[in-house]
């Protein structure tokens, strides 16, 4: 049975012994703990895929409508209750996870989507094509003030000051689409 295990909360960050997980799988859930450790690293960084320290929380169980920017770096945004999430679309791709997802300006996951998932966020990300120009698009004002708040993360670990050193390529996050 092939399941997709999402960490749901980095709880070591805070020194507890294990997160709670989530494993999805042909419909079912269940909840199970998780060593304090993570384990799955991508090849290029030593940053761990999913979840994000410092502190930002995420509903896994959103599906936000998202909506189009016109930024090529950030393409879509969606408002979540009062708070903005924007997703940077990672360039470094399969090395790192297609997107990452910020919240109120602030890194809190790196997912790549799946448009069959069990999990709602990981679904509405999958459903998503950053090359389509079809969708909802946000008025140029909100778009530009949303991705002007990030866009100097444009470049994959740069919010946290360690960009990749073999994706990083000095990136404009105020790139329009064309």
């Amino acid at each position: 049975m092939q399941c997709l295990l999402i960490q749901i909360v980095a709880a070591h960050r805070l020194g507890i012994p294990h997160t709670d997980s989530v494993v999805a799988g042909q419909g079912s859930c269940q909840s199970i703990a998780m060593p304090s450790t993570p384990r799955r690293r991508n090849r290029c960084c030593s940053r761990v895929h999913g979840m994000r320290g410092g502190g930002v929380g995420i509903d896994w169980t959103m599906a936000p409508l998202w909506v189009r920017t016109g930024y090529r770096f950030f393409p879509f945004a969606a408002e979540v209750g009062d708070v903005w999430w924007v997703l940077r679309f990672n360039v470094g791709f399969p090395e790192h996870d297609l997107f990452t997802v910020f919240v109120g300006n602030r890194a809190a996951a790196d997912v790549t989507g799946d448009p069959k998932s069990v999990v709602p966020l990981i679904a509405s990300i999958g459903s998503l094509s950053p090359v389509s120009s079809q969708g909802a698009e946000l008025d140029t004002e909100t778009a530009r003030a949303l991705v002007g708040e990030v866009a100097r993360f444009v470049e994959y670990g740069s919010e946290d000051g360690q960009p990749c050193v073999f994706c990083s390529h000095e990136r404009d996050g105020l790139t329009r689409n064309k």
